[in-house]
This record gives structure tokens, sequence and C-alpha cells, in this order.
């Protein structure tokens, strides 16, 4: 009806299944894209699923053309409102999918007139008729024969909406106002998600009811008999939060369970009882009380200071800034159960409610009657009344939180010096590097047509080039170092905040505040002024379409979780929420209508969201948070005077910079293409194939399609810093991090690869940890063979070690220092960790002092040392269409690099060695300066390692000589010979641990929010420590260290011995978190590495087929052995250390009393100004 593209196939279909004439779009519910369609972006690094070239800033440029090819002027990028004079890549992409028609193929970058050459435009309309089924529709071919503008074009994308994912089933029950949403997903299979929305957060909270909507939250669920019974009895991860404007209740279980045959229903028993609301005990509401303080505690660090700061400054004008969700000590301390039971009754009704239930469900008709049932018994309430619920969520939105906004919105011209600036800013000691932030808001657009979708694209396209000019400037040759260490451009629609967001948030060096500042402004200011060129657009269109492709190929094996947070943002924000399909066809119809001068438009409505006619700046839109340890100090007047200044300086618009299609040279090529493939030994070819080329490299090969068309590879070297002893202390490290800023392979620059890599979706990630170094890489799989070139050219040396890359590195690995010894928790561990190692440097934080006295020849001696062919294993996991094709591609590039012999100083470091250990035990107190009051309590000691051996070689089960017996064998009779026992059972013996944690100081002592027990267990290293750590209020921290000593010394001595019940529920979770994890490439592929490393004995095929048969065949006695292997008391003079940790708020220091004190400066108090 709305118009051709919505008709695929035979049978007049929508796109997912619906037919028109069964469901008209005009009556569709409408849901949305929840991550802006699932597409990720250069630039939305914080939930992407692939982040492109790495973790840190990316970069593009490219070159741009006018449309007879040639090209433009840098000071004159094109603003024609017609097409850009080149094929779109994506254009290419889809001509080239029929690969039985070459004849009159448009290649990309070929320069075509305007609109669109007659014979391109013929031939895009032969392919669509071929891919679709049926004519090109007649919005695109007017287009390519320039018979409508583009004003004509937007009106009629207004009209056309967006088809609803053909599977979602949404419903109301119509005796209470119920909500629910039904998606059938199966990805991982035989499990589902069911979450449970109150539309009622911190933002619906009276003036006296502060942190109100939090403690509901906690008395509701932990006090629920049917929670204890969905995490204990199936496996089942369960929990809750609180936000401002929703309050949600999730789970994560299996279909079904040993103990039940329907696990739904059980999970759709205890959201009931959420609702229910019946049971508000004077206990339970005191065992949370005491929680909820201590979580305030907790969560008290630095950076949740500084991001209520930031909240306070851009929401000031309305409830938000005084409505964060833990709430107020002091109202927490006085709330009754009456007042529980008001909160609840106001707001958990079920008009007020949404279930979500996505997953592997066999029949959803029979979940949705299961939903009536259960729910529809539940007395309707009335809301309200207009005290506690504001009218203004009645006529905005119930998923918005209650408040109003005051909009800056005018997309207007840039300001003149006349213009005012007016700024916030938040000093304290703590923070390490200064910040400037520049955000605004503006009311959330709907995602409901073809229109708004295109507007979507608009504003990415501006966003991701923002980003990568910031990154450019970040790490441009001769800046003197890194001028930002992080940046980020956002543009986002809250519903936490019940608006749209635009933001710039960017961490410098405290000396470079002023150059940061103005960078920040003054790049806004370029892109409104001047626009993107044609290749930047073409180059975030094929960004937009390759991941659009990747989703659809990924198609319903999206993971639950996902698509429960993209139907809750959809609800909220009123898109329509479309299968990756619908989506991906979707795009493939609006990307050619985008023009440069659409962008340009966009940018400069944007930047004109901040820069308003009256004041280039609302008193929420430019803060900074200034680091004041040591003096430093930026007052508020000489900021803005920054700010004014880049506000009206003279700028010039971008220099493109050239992409190369290939990092390999033609000489490299060409020596490639000569290489003949010789034979190499297969060591396995089950599930993983393993096999070693001739040059001594090692690969690990594992075929699957869990993530469909993605990639991820690593190659390891061992070493890492253990391998410091060899090179110099800190050489590894910062060698690693000198890399990861680098990226030079002549004839090309560092910019011009790293571009390739955002170009081509490529992450990279170099690091370096005590065993290894790594170079991790994460990418399409068509890419495959890009990827493998770069490795190829690493492996030859053709790397270029540059000083400002290496002066980065040390910026980054400072920072990162000085962030350490300001955070509590942080800091005291790394005191820990410097008792249990004897203070070996490779297990602490490099010193300034040492990374300065490093050279560039250091750390490249100490990187290339590991990339020898005869110490390097490469292991793989991907969506490969052809195992063969693969696997020879993996023998042209890596068998071709010659073969290269490690250092003889490398030896020692390619057999197991042992952690170094102090054997030291006792109590020492840690105080770090702070203006508010927390602590935390240590218990740490000695350990085995993970595969079971300790610090001598002996192993726990295995006697002197003995080897494990593999192979077939009966799990059961002899799971303590087998490679895996000890790794499995210490996975388990963490979950044991923390539950028997969380019921001591929890709910028995009511002493903390939650402790954990973990263990620093190595994978080549023998031995290794464990370290057990629980927050609580400072009057409180020394009881909570008793306690948890005393319930480690029950376990160990069997005085309080680990149930069935209880093993068997930490049993159920491990598998469940087990096959959650498994349907990630990385996580795979940190399980097949290691497996023909010498120095992991007892890793191999077996660690993926066998695992799952050793933790289901292990018992609590298996675990009570375990735990007789190490010492959790020092009361015995056993080398246990214990450590309270406490922030002094007085501002006063004494010398004589023994306290270990963190290197960071205290300053008194939190200073703000406006």
């Amino acid at each position: 009806e709305k118009g051709e593209w919505l008709t695929y196939g035979k049978e007049g279909r929508l796109g997912g299944g619906i037919g028109i004439e069964e469901k008209k779009m005009e009556d569709a519910f409408v849901w949305g894209f929840g991550l802006r369609h699932g597409i990720t972006l250069p630039g939305h690094s914080k939930n992407s699923a692939t982040v492109l070239c790495e973790r840190r800033p990316r970069y593009t440029a490219g070159i741009s053309l006018r449309a007879d090819g040639q090209p433009l002027p840098p000071s004159q990028p094109s603003s024609s409102s017609s097409h850009s004079g080149r094929v779109p890549k994506w254009v290419s992409d889809m001509l080239r999918r029929d690969s039985t028609h070459d004849k009159g193929r448009a290649a990309e970058g070929d320069a075509v007139s305007e609109p669109v050459e007659e014979a391109v435009a013929a031939r895009v309309a032969e392919v669509y008729r071929r891919n679709h089924g049926h004519a090109l529709p007649s919005h695109l071919s007017e287009l390519l024969d320039g018979r409508e503008n583009l004003d004509q074009l937007n009106a009629r994308l207004s009209a056309v909406n967006l088809p609803v994912h053909p599977d979602l089933r949404l419903g109301i029950l119509p005796n209470n106002g119920f909500s629910y949403a039904i998606l059938p997903a199966s990805s991982p299979k035989g499990r589902f998600e069911a979450h449970l929305e109150v539309c009622a957060g911190s933002a619906d909270e009276r003036e006296d009811q502060q942190g109100l909507a939090h403690v509901v939250e906690h008395v509701t669920y932990m006090g629920s008999r049917r929670r204890d019974d969905l995490l204990d009895g199936t496996g089942a991860q369960t929990n809750a939060f609180t936000d401002f404007h929703h309050t949600v209740y999730h789970a994560s279980c299996p279909i079904k369970s040993s103990r039940r045959e329907s696990v739904i229903q059980l999970a759709l028993d205890t959201l009931h009882e959420v609702l229910d609301g019946r049971e508000f005990e004077p206990n339970r509401l005191e065992k949370e009380r005491a929680a909820v303080l201590s979580e305030m505690q907790m969560v008290n660090t630095i950076e949740y200071r500084t991001e209520v700061q930031l909240l306070s400054f851009l929401h000031r004008d309305n409830l938000l800034s005084k409505r964060f969700p833990i709430g107020k000590e002091e109202q927490i301390q006085r709330w009754t159960v009456a007042d529980v039971r008001e909160f609840h009754e106001t707001h958990y009704r079920p008009s007020n409610v949404v279930l979500y239930l996505v997953g592997d469900f066999e029949n959803v008709d029979e979940v949705e009657a299961m939903v009536h049932r259960k729910f529809g018994s539940i007395a309707s309430r009335r809301g309200a009344s207009s005290k506690n619920l504001p009218t203004v969520k009645e006529t905005q939105s119930r998923f918005f939180p209650p408040i109003n906004h005051q909009w800056e919105v005018e997309a207007v011209p840039l300001p003149d010096k006349e213009n005012s600036v007016g700024a916030s800013m938040f000093r304290h000691d703590l923070l390490q590097g200064f910040s400037v932030h520049i955000f605004a808001k503006y009311p959330i657009q709907p995602m409901m047509n073809l229109l708004d979708l295109k507007r979507w694209i608009l504003r990415s396209v501006v966003v991701m080039a923002l980003q990568v000019r910031f990154n450019v400037q970040a790490r441009a040759e001769g800046s003197g170092g890194a001028l930002f260490s992080y940046v980020e451009v956002m543009c986002t629609s809250s519903p936490r905040e019940g608006c749209s967001v635009v933001s710039i948030d960017m961490v410098s060096d405290r000396e470079k505040w002023d150059t940061a500042t103005r960078a920040a402004i003054v790049e806004w200011r370029r892109i409104a002024e001047f626009g993107i060129s044609d290749s930047e657009l073409e180059r975030y269109l094929t960004s937009i379409w390759v991941s659009s492709e990747q989703l659809c190929a990924q198609g319903e094996r999206m993971s639950n979780s996902q698509q429960v947070e993209r139907l809750m943002e959809a609800l909220a924000c009123s898109d329509v929420f479309m299968s990756p399909d619908q989506s991906h066809r979707a795009l493939e119809l609006i990307l050619p209508t985008v023009t440069t001068h659409e962008v340009n438009d966009m940018a400069r409505e944007m930047a004109g969201f901040v820069f308003s006619s009256s004041r280039p700046f609302t008193s929420s839109s430019l803060a900074a948070c200034v680091p004041t340890y040591g003096g430093f100090d930026v007052p508020c007047e000489r900021f803005e005077t920054v700010a004014k200044v880049a506000l009206v300086e003279k700028i010039e618009a971008n220099l493109d910079v050239a992409v190369p299609d290939s990092l390999m040279t033609p000489e490299g090529l060409a020596r490639v293409a000569k290489y003949e493939e010789p034979a190499f030994h297969i060591l396995d070819d089950g599930d993983v194939q393993l096999f070693k080329l001739m040059n001594g490299i090692s690969v690990n090969l594992l075929q699957r399609d869990r993530e469909a068309d993605r990639t991820n590879i690593r190659v390891s070297a061992a070493g890492g810093r253990m391998a410091e002893s060899r090179f110099g202390i800190g050489s590894v490290i910062l060698g690693s991090r000198t890399m990861q800023e680098g990226g030079r392979f002549p004839p090309w620059t560092r910019q011009q690869v790293e571009l390739f890599c955002v170009d081509s979706l490529i992450q990279v990630d170099i690091t370096a940890n005590y065993e290894f170094l790594l170079l991790d890489f994460a990418f399409p799989t068509a890419k495959l063979e890009s990827v493998l070139q770069l490795i190829h050219r690493i492996l030859l040396g053709e790397f270029v070690w540059e000083p400002d890359a290496m002066l980065r590195a040390r910026q980054t690995l400072s920072q990162t220092r000085g962030e350490i010894d300001r955070s509590l928790e942080d800091a005291a561990a790394e005191a820990i960790m410097g008792r249990l190692s004897n203070n070996d440097p490779r297990f602490l934080i490099a010193s300034e002092e040492v990374l300065d006295a490093l050279t560039l020849d250091d750390v490249k001696h100490a990187v290339m040392g590991h990339l020898t062919t005869e110490a390097l294993e490469v292991s793989i996991v991907g969506d490969f269409d052809n195992l063969g094709d693969t696997r020879e591609l993996l023998v042209r590039y890596l068998g071709s690099v010659p073969e290269t012999k490690r250092d003889p100083g490398m030896d020692a470091h390619m057999r197991p060695e042992p952690v170094p250990l102090a054997r030291v035990g006792g109590h020492f107190d840690f105080e770090l300066a702070d203006t508010d009051d927390r602590a935390v309590a240590f218990i740490a000691g000695e350990c085995p390692g993970i595969f079971g051996y300790r610090s001598d070689g002996t192993h726990i089960s295995l006697g002197e000589g003995e080897e494990p017996i593999r192979g077939d064998l009966s799990i059961q009779k002899e799971r303590r010979k087998h490679p895996l026992f000890a790794h499995a059972s210490f996975d388990l013996l963490r979950s044991v641990i923390n539950r028997r944690l969380f019921a001591s100081l929890r709910e028995r002592e009511r002493l903390t929010y939650d402790a954990k027990f973990n263990l620093a267990g190595y994978d080549r290293l023998l031995g290794g420590w464990y370290i057990s750590e629980v927050t609580a209020s400072p009057e409180n921290v020394e009881r909570a260290l008793s306690v948890m000593e005393e319930t480690l010394i029950a376990l160990r001595d069997e005085t309080r011995r680990i149930t069935k019940d209880h093993f068997d529920a930490a049993r159920r979770s491990l598998l469940s978190k087990l096959a959650n994890e498994k349907e990630k490439n990385d996580f795979m592929v940190e399980l097949i590495h290691g497996m023909q490393d010498p120095g992991v004995t007892l890793k191999g095929p077996h660690y993926l087929r066998d695992y799952v048969d050793v933790v289901s065949a292990l018992t609590p006695d298996d675990l009570h052995f375990l735990l007789k292997t190490f010492e959790v008391s020092a009361r015995s003079g056993a080398p246990v250390l214990t450590c309270i940790a406490r922030t002094n708020t007085t501002g006063q220091e004494s010398n004589d009393d023994g306290v270990i004190r963190s290197s960071a400066q205290f300053h008194k108090g939190v200073a703000l100004s406006h």
C-alpha cells in the first residue's frame, strides 16, 4: 500500500512474511531498531558488536572527487544536492553479487556523470530485478533518471512506514492493561530471556522518597522464594536494576532443566511474585536496607561521582539532577515497610509494566497462553494521584522519566565573538586526566518511516566524521604525544533521560587542557562550516552497508539478550522494530538517496543544538572535569576564555588522505604469489584443526557460524611480561603499546594504514600479559586475506617503530598508573600484589622512571624478540565458507614468512615458570586520600594454577612423573587424572565460594552489598594467587573481614561442608554461563589459544570436547580436595595476607603509624562552579 519496496516474493508479502492484506502498515504496532538497527558504526564503541580498527579512537579520510572524477581542492568539499560522482562501494558490491554477468559492471570508484551514468543506472535496475524478483522501485528509478529532486523524494519516503518484525507477538491483557512482547529466537538454543519492566524509577520518587525505588527493587526481588528456586534449581542467571525511568527484573534461563520440565512457567511465577508484593517483611527490609547502604559505598568511585556531576550539569533544568537511583542515606535509614508498600502499590500495577520474552520457544501460542493465565488474574489498580505521578508522564510517555526539558534546539549560524560562554566545572584530586564535555539535548525523534531512517543515517555519518577527525588530531605526528587519551562522539536516543543527546567527551593530559578544549570546539565548528567530502561520505555509507550485511547474515542468531535490549529501547522510543533482513533491505533502498549536501545540512543542525543564536553554549552544554592533585587547577574564567577564542578563530577545511586498496606492496604480492606451498604437519584434524607450518608457526583453526561472516585471529608468543627479565623491566608492556599506537608500513603512513583498517572494519588490539605477547584481530571474514597480509608484514619486520608512537604509549601507561593510584580498590590490590610477588616488578604497573629509561630500540627488541616463527601460535575462529581455502590463505601468507629462531635468552620462558612468591603473611592497612568515606577488606594468598600445578612444579592430583589420562576414559571414575580436573574444579569453586560469601556477609550479617572471590591462575605459569574482597562501611569493615575469613576457614576445614544443593546450583550456573559465552568468537579463540604451546602442557583438543563432561562428573568432595591445597587464614602462620583499605577524609597525614598510603596527593573538598 505504501510503496513497492514493501512487496517481496510472489505472494506479495512483507520482507519478514506478514502480508499487506493481513496487517496494514499503519495499524502495525511500532517497535524499533534498538541499537539503531543493531548496525555497528565507527565511534559507537561502548555497545558495538564490531569495534573498528582498535578500542582506541578510529580514523578515516579519503580522496574527494568532482563529478568528472578529478580531485577536489581540499578547501572545496562538494556540497552538491545531487549524488556524488562516484559509484558507491556498496552499489559496486550489489552489482558484484551476480557473478554470471561481468559485462558493464561498475567498478568501485568509477567516475560517472550526475546523477548517475545511464549505463550504470540500467545495470543497477537489471541487477535489482534479478536479486529481488521485481522492478527497481520508482523512487530509485526516477532518482537515477534525474526526474525527481530530493525534496520530492523525501516527501515520498516519509509516507512509507517501516515494516514490523514478522515474528514479534504483542499484546495487552484487556482486564488489567498488562503488556507483553514475545519474540522467538534461537541464540543460544534451548534458552530464553524474561524481563519485567516496571515503568517507574528514581525520577518517579517524591522529595521524601529519594532512593525508595531502588530499595523496593531489593525488597521485592531479593526476598522472593520463587527467585531462589529459579536461581538454584535451574542454572538461571537473574538480577534486577533501577534507573531514572524504570526498574527491570531479568532472568536468563534454560527452556528445560533436569529438575523442571518447563522453566518458562517458573520464570513467569517469579516475575508474577514481583507484582504481587504481599511479603514485605520487616526482616527482609532490614537486610536490604543494609545491602543498599553498602552498595552506596561500593559504587561511590571517582568514575561514578564524575558521571553524577555531568548528568547534573546536563539536566539542571529538571528533576534528573536530583534523583539519582542510589538515593540519600538519611532517607534510606528511616523508611518502614509501609513506605515500601506504598511505593509498590502506586507503581507496580499491571498497566505500568511490560513483560518481554525472547528465546527458543517451540510453541509461541502456548507461551502467550501462559502469560494470559499467569498475569490475567492480577487485579487492575488505579494509577497514582497527581501528587505521586505527574501528568507529564502520562502526556509524554510512560517509558520516560516524568520530567520537563528546556530544549535548546535551534539550528542557527555559528556564534560571533560577542556571545558569552557559560561553563560548568567539577574538580577533584582523584581525577587523573582533564576532560572536556560538550553536550546538548533535543527531543527523541521516533524512527517510523523511511525518511526517519534516512535522518538517522545522516546523523550517524556526522558522528562518524567527527569521531575520526578528532582521532586524527589526537595522534598526529609531531604533536608531542597524544592530544587526547580518549575521545568519543555520540548521538543517541536516551529513554532513561527522556531525550536525545549529542555529545563529545574528551580526556587529555591535564597540561594540554587548553589545546584539547580548543580542538573539541574547533572541529565541531569545522564540520558545521565546511561539511564532509564525497570520499568521506562514501566511506561511512560503506561502513553502514557492510555492518548491515553482517547483521543480516547473522539473522536470528543475534543473542537473546541483545534482542531484549533492542525491544525495550524500541518501545520506549516509539521506533519500529525490524528483523535484520528487513532492516538491511530498507537500508539498501535509502543509502543511494543520501547526498553530501544533506549530511552537511545535518552537521549544521546538530551544531546548532550547542551553538544557539543567543549564546554559544547553554549552561548545560559545556563542562570540564579538573584533576586538582598537586595543586593543579583551571579557573572557570580561563576555561571559558579558551572556549570563546575557539569559537571565533579562523578555521580551514580538512585535508583528505588517500587510503590504499591493499597493505601489500606490488613486490610483496609478487613474492607471495611465487611461494610454493610446502607440506605442513597436521597434528589433529578434529573440530579444531591443529597443524604446524614448515617455518615453525603453529596454527589452531576452528570453523563455526555463531557470529555470521565474522572471524577472530590471535597471534601469540610465549614470554610476555615474564620475559622482561631478559629484555628489561617495562620493555614488553611499553613495546606492545607502542606497536598499538603506531602502524606505519612503507610506503604508507600510520594514518593510511589505520584508515585501511577502518574501511575494512578490522579491529586490532596488541597487548602483553604476564605470559604472552598477543596480537588480536576481529574482522569480517571477507577481509581475512587483508588481515593475513597485515600479519605477514609484521612478521617480516616491516612495521616502522616511531618515536611519537612510543611517546603516546608512555602517556597511556602513565595515565593507567595514575588511575590505579587514585582508586581505593585498585591501589590496595596493587599493594597486595607487591607483597604476594615479593615486589617482582614484572607483576606491577611500571613506574614512570622505569618507562622513561627505555629507548625505542629497547622496546622494539623486546617485541620482535617474541615474534619469531619458532615461537608463534596462530589461533583462528570464524565463519568460513570453505575451510580448504582458508587453510590455503594461511599457508600462503604465514608459511611464506622465512623461518626465524628465537633469542636463546628466551629459552627459559618457553618452559613453564613458577610465579614469584614472597611466602609472607600477616595484616596491613592501606589508606587513600579522598573526600568521601569508603572501605574495602581483602584476603589473599597462594594457590595452585588453573591446571593444578603448584609453584614447585608438583600437581595437586598427579603423582611425580604421572601423566594425565587422555583419550577414551571413564571421566566419572578417573576425573582427578583428567587434564581438565583442576581447571573445572576451580571454576566451580569460585562460584561456590561467592555464593557462600554472599550468604554470610549479606544475608546473615548484613555487612555488605556484595563480596567476590577470584583466582589469578595462569596458562603457562606454575602456581597462582587468590584474592577475596568485600566492600563495607568504615565502621563495619573489620567485622566484614573477620566474617569473610571465618567463611573461608569453615569451607576449607569442612566444618560447614558444601551441600549438594548448593553444589548443583553452582554447576548449573557455570554451565549456563558457558553456553552463552561459547556463542562468541573471542571466547572460543581464548579456549583454543595455547593448544600447541609446549608451556601449556595440559591444554589440547580435549579442552573443548571434555570440559562439560568433567564439570558434570565433579562432586563436592572434589572441591573440598582442591580447597585443601591452599591456605585461607594467617592465624596458623600460613602465608596469607589480610588488608583493610580506607579513605582518609581528614586531610591530615602522619608517617609513624605503619599505614601504607597511595602516592596520590590529597586536596580537601570538591568545588563546583557554574
